[in-house]
């Protein structure tokens, strides 16, 4: 291989980037960057110059084991997309690199994982990125000692809430605003309007996924229905899509048992007192 040998070399070796980024399972659904200076294509796809730079790539035996930070222009298509929208997806990302002495255009992959957060910094966009093998180094679940439970709602593990997803009511879209929808009257399956809050609203656009917590339901006067407020910016809707509503929790044992039938996997402690048992000054609530 000629990328090991120029990777080596003090003079020889002029090594370029290449960014791959996945933000869905279209072809469309990518930003491709190349941190050199003149469009690079390679396995079909064509990587466009940008102002993209990243720290170092740790390494802990033979494994990438600290988050990654890239630095990316706030004008680029990717900063864009996570300022306009959440992660409906997990946006995968593989680094490439190659010198370009190189007349092989030998390439290997250095580095392969997700973005897991962004922010602004300064005059850049910073991207925290995760290897694919670094969830594995972890410490594994806690305890908390408290009434309320502390999972989180439908996550899996063992142990875990473990509770089942189940769509609590299928319905349409009567008028659609920046950060909320409003839905036909008595569409809610028969569950009260706060037994939604916490839990989150689901529909399909152009083969993605999108999923937005619901963190309000109310009347909305003008059409009798009720509006769903979400926890972000509402995109691929149309009047004609059908969403999906999941219930949420208020993580204590009344909806564990009664709303999920799960009161199996309660991982709060109901029985706890909420009196000292010697001073007055309580202490437990």
């Amino acid at each position: 291989m000629t990328y090991d040998r120029l990777d080596a070399s003090q003079y020889e070796g002029a090594p370029t980037g290449l960014y791959f980024f996945q933000y869905g399972p279209l072809a469309q659904h990518v930003f491709a960057y190349t941190d050199g200076p003149v469009p690079i294509e390679h396995g079909g796809i064509k990587y466009s110059p940008e102002a993209i730079g990243r720290g170092d790539i740790a390494m802990k035996g033979e494994f990438q084991a600290q988050p990654l930070e890239l630095r990316i222009a706030p004008s680029s298509g990717l900063a864009n997309y996570f300022r306009e929208q959440q992660f409906e997806q997990d946006v995968r990302l593989v680094i490439r690199s190659f010198h370009e002495s190189d007349p092989d255009r030998d390439t290997v992959v250095v580095w392969t994982g997700r973005v897991v957060a962004t922010g602004r910094r300064d005059t850049y966009i910073e991207l925290l990125c995760e290897s694919v093998i670094s969830g594995f180094d972890g410490g594994g679940a806690g305890r908390r000692y408290q009434r309320a439970c502390h999972w989180p709602l439908y996550g899996a593990g063992s142990p875990g809430c473990n509770a089942t997803r189940r769509v609590r009511a299928e319905v349409g879209v009567l008028r659609i605003g920046s950060n909320a929808v409003v839905i036909p009257a008595g569409s809610l399956g028969g569950i009260d309007r706060e037994k939604y809050i916490g839990g989150y609203a689901s529909w399909n656009s152009v083969g993605i996924t999108y999923n937005r917590t619901i963190v309000r339901v109310s009347q909305d006067p003008d059409t009798g229905g009720d509006t769903l407020l979400f926890q972000g910016l509402v995109r691929g809707v149309s009047l004609s899509t059908r969403l999906r509503l999941f219930a949420g929790c208020n993580h204590l044992e009344e909806d564990c048992r009664d709303l999920h039938q799960n009161i199996v996997n309660f991982g709060g402690q109901p029985g706890i007192p909420l009196k000292h048992p010697i001073s007055r000054v309580h202490r437990f609530d």
